[in-house]
């Protein structure tokens, strides 16, 4: 083992803590998006750009506040509600294909 790679594995150790903790909020997250998305009930009001502005613009107080560099943050979160946003849509449009399925069937509720 070389003096590097001892210094390193630790410090990767909490990377990897760090990235569970990360992936079990960002789960959070998405259960939340997928709420918000049966709330809204339409694909078309999937993407409001009012919001997307002033999410960034408190991300980046934020991320300044607690260290984060605001470049990292704003790209992090653009990329985030991109897929969060597709995530919504594709949600929504298979929940409209499910109930196009029912009608056809003969069930005019859509259930």
């Amino acid at each position: 083992m070389t003096p590097l790679s001892a210094t390193l594995g630790p410090a990767r150790v909490v990377i990897d803590r760090l990235d569970r903790r990360l992936v079990a909020l960002l789960a959070r997250r998405q259960a939340w998006v997928e709420a918000i998305a049966l709330l809204k009930g339409d694909p078309a009001r999937v993407h409001d750009a009012q919001r997307a502005r002033v999410v960034l613009r408190r991300v980046r107080r934020r991320a300044i506040r607690t260290g984060l560099n605001p470049v990292i943050a704003r790209a992090v979160w653009q990329a985030l509600m991109e897929r969060c946003a597709a995530h919504e849509t594709a949600l929504l449009q298979t929940i409209a294909e499910r109930r196009m399925t029912y009608i056809k069937a003969g069930d005019p509720s859509g259930r």
